[in-house]
Order: structure tokens, then C-alpha cells, then sequence
């Protein structure tokens, strides 16, 4: 017992842990997105209209929707930097990896401020939003945005002491 928490102290075992929870965030996220289906969803409504954006039609003339422009310039960059073309299952990949990249993101950004490894790992546990119900849901925009903003104060110098 004694050898595994010297091993967790170290920044490898920090790397391990972290690296077992994000692949099963990953396989959780995974079956959450690609196997349900909300009937209420309007995923692709959202789909056509980023696919019209960016296929080059003008956001409020060409294409209507009832979303800022934020939404359509953030995901048609990614599906630019990313050379896929606006389909459901791009679409949800792209979401898995902000689900997934976004509470690790939270989980660093955690430990480094408490230095606290269990505190970091849960902190990535009760941000990921993959126990929603529908892709691209309040959790992808909630989380993502949070995370970018804890993650940046803590690279800062430490406190010395």
C-alpha cells in the first residue's frame, strides 16, 4: 500500500490516474452519445443549418436560427480544422472530445490549485456532462467555457511555501 501511494505522489502515477479515467470517460461519453436518442432533440435541424453556414450561406439572411453566431463559427472551425464534413457522427465526435478535453481540463486545472490529485480527478468526474441526454446539450456549453477559464489562473507561479 505504502509503494502505491508513493507511486500516486509521483507525477507518473498522476499521469496513470488520470489517463485510466479519461479512457473510461471516453468509452462513457462514447455510449452516451451514439447509443440514445431524444425525441425532443433537435440535433438535426442544428446540423442542416451549420452544414448551410458552413457551406457558405450567411447566418440571419440565408440560414435562420435562433442560436448566436458563436456556436456556428466555434463548431464550423472545428469541422474545418478537423477536414470532416457536418455529419451526426463527426458532429458527436467532436462533442465527445470537448466533453472528454474539457473535464480533464477542469481535473488539472484542480490539482494544480489544491494540489490535491483526488481532488482533481474528482473534480473531472462531477464536471463530465456525458450523463446528459442529448448531444451539444447545455453540458457541452456549460463545461467547455468553465473549464478554459479555471485551467488558465493555474498555470500562474506557485505560492512559494
Amino acid at each position: 500500500m505504502e509503494r502505491l501511494a508513493a507511486f500516486l505522489r509521483r507525477p507518473e502515477g498522476a499521469i496513470a490516474i488520470y489517463a485510466v479515467v479519461t479512457i473510461t470517460a471516453t468509452l462513457a461519453a462514447y455510449y452516451a452519445l451514439f447509443s440514445q436518442f431524444a425525441s425532443y432533440n433537435d440535433e438535426g435541424t442544428v446540423l442542416l443549418t451549420l452544414k448551410s453556414f458552413v457551406g457558405g450561406e450567411t447566418l440571419y439572411r440565408d440560414v435562420y436560427t435562433p442560436f448566436g453566431p458563436f456556436y456556428f463559427e466555434l463548431f464550423g472551425g472545428l469541422f474545418a480544422g478537423f477536414g470532416w464534413e457536418v455529419t451526426t457522427e463527426a458532429s458527436r465526435t467532436i462533442v465527445l472530445l470537448i466533453w472528454v478535453g474539457s473535464s480533464l481540463l477542469l481535473g488539472f486545472a484542480v490539482q494544480r490549485l489544491t494540489r490535491q490529485l483526488a481532488l482533481g480527478v474528482t473534480a473531472m468526474l462531477v464536471a463530465s456532462p456525458w450523463c446528459s441526454s442529448s448531444p451539444r446539450s447545455r453540458g457541452t456549453h456549460r463545461f467547455s467555457p468553465c473549464s478554459c477559464f479555471r485551467w488558465s489562473p493555474s498555470w500562474s507561479p506557485a505560492p512559494a511555501g
